[in-house]
């Protein structure tokens, strides 16, 4: 990557550079101004320990200013924190380039509510693609979030907003919507103010997203034939095996969260050959294919799947549930999740989340009416 500088402004600003990120060319002629003035890509990272002066945030905007043709963007100025009006200044700069890719770090800068306003504003007129901002520990309020929240545009396919240590309380959600309408997205709202209210406002938002609002329906298939009542009553000293059958019977009318009408076997969320069980190591193993590959929910799901079979199986089996390989972009993040006991158990004793996954699993154990009958 290559910043354009003075030479004056260079020798103040080599010190600062990371030098494996950064190659630094002077312009010192008009020639390679001229031909600088085309590059399209520009990374600047500032080494967090050694204090930058607002003279070189001021020469960088006015570097950006010459140039014509600059797509992508990053910059890192974490822990700077005597440069909240250069910030400003600078983020304002941002808003004439046609910039698709823009990557800001600016954790721990103190740049408040003031200062995401101004980088809110550079968000609104841009029509970004990816963007990455960190903005960590900023003494940031529910203004300055609302702020952020408004300038998220529907061009992104991609956004990563790191938002933790922050005081930002009930626009969580407010947040959490405008980023999900993004192709692929995370938030990191941790040690955000957010209470159970908030948390409920959370889980709605994420219950009312929809990642597929026209998914294929695909017909049912027929319910496994259960022994008669005669049948039953036999006597017998064998133990019955656990059969996949089984499994799924009690899996295929779970309700999809972003379509309660819909059950999860008519969206092909879960297939009879994606379940698999080891009697002899009391092991089942469940795998289940998101509709699309940016499907929000698909952790709820998991987590629907996994609550279902803990309710019903004996304890003695332990239960694996994971994404079919290749059908989610997060695919390892959230099998690491549905993975971790503690995770698992803490989600299950979230009220807001339980709720979710109640509502998933009410009503689906259909009775055979054959066999009530008989």
């Amino acid at each position: 990557m290559v910043a354009v500088l003075s030479a004056d402004v260079s020798r103040q600003l080599l010190p600062l550079l990371d030098a494996v990120d950064v190659s630094l060319l002077c312009a010192a002629c008009r020639t390679q101004q001229e031909q600088l003035k085309f590059l399209e890509t520009l990374a600047v990272k500032f080494r967090r320990d050694l204090p930058v002066e607002e003279a070189v945030v001021t020469s960088l905007q006015q570097t950006l200013g010459r140039l014509l043709s600059l797509r992508s963007f990053s910059l890192c100025l974490a822990y700077q924190t005597s440069l909240q009006d250069s910030i400003c200044r600078l983020a304002d700069s941002l808003s004439k380039h046609q910039l698709i890719n823009l990557t800001l770090d600016l954790r721990r800068c103190g740049i408040g509510d003031v200062g995401v306003q101004a980088c809110a504003k550079t968000l609104s007129v841009l029509r970004l693609q990816h963007l990455d901002l960190g903005l960590s520990f900023n003494k940031i309020s529910s203004r300055g979030a609302d702020d952020l929240s408004q300038s998220l545009g529907s061009s992104l396919a991609d956004v990563f907003l790191h938002l933790d240590i922050n005081f930002i309380g009930h626009s969580a959600a407010k947040l959490l919507s405008a980023v999900l309408n993004a192709g692929q997205a995370h938030i990191d709202l941790a040690h955000c103010g957010l209470d159970d209210a908030v948390a409920l406002d959370l889980a709605n938002t994420l219950e009312s997203a929809e990642d597929n609002p026209n998914p294929v329906v695909y017909g049912s298939g027929q319910a496994i034939q259960f022994r008669s009542l005669q049948e039953l009553l036999e006597i017998t000293d064998l133990q019955d095996e656990l059969t996949p059958q089984e499994i799924f019977e009690s899996l295929r009318h779970l309700t999809d969260p972003e379509h309660p009408n819909l059950s999860l076997e008519q969206l092909k969320v879960v297939e009879s050959g994606h379940v698999w069980v080891d009697d002899k190591t009391n092991t089942v193993f469940v795998r289940f294919t998101p509709t699309v590959p940016t499907c929000s929910v698909a952790t709820l799901i998991g987590l629907t799947i996994k609550a279902k079979l803990l309710r019903s199986l004996p304890r003695r089996y332990k239960i694996d549930v994971e994404i079919t390989p290749g059908t989610h972009n997060s695919e390892d993040q959230v099998n690491k999740q549905l993975a971790d006991k503690e995770r698992v158990a803490a989600a299950l004793e979230n009220p807001a989340l339980r709720n979710l996954i109640n509502n998933g699993i009410a009503g689906t154990d259909k009775p055979d009416i054959k066999l009530l009958l008989a």
